[in-house]
């Protein structure tokens, strides 16, 4: 399976999709409690699958139960 740019999510768009800032996604990405996915760096920009996404929110959701 192949990640190209134009399928990845980039960093600001992954904290509005979630209503938090940036720097909160880097303390997720770091937290192993909160067990956020890791992001594809590309140039020192960080990007995330969508897959991986909706699988963390999905899992969420099933912990929220």
């Amino acid at each position: 399976m192949s990640n190209s740019p134009a399928k990845l999510v980039p960093k600001r768009a992954v904290a509005d999709a979630f209503g938090v800032s940036t720097k909160t996604i880097d303390r997720w990405i770091h937290n192993p409690v909160v067990a956020f996915p890791k992001p594809i760096t590309i140039n020192t920009r960080s990007y995330w699958p969508p897959e991986a996404l909706d699988a963390f929110r999905a899992e969420r959701r099933e912990a929220a139960k």
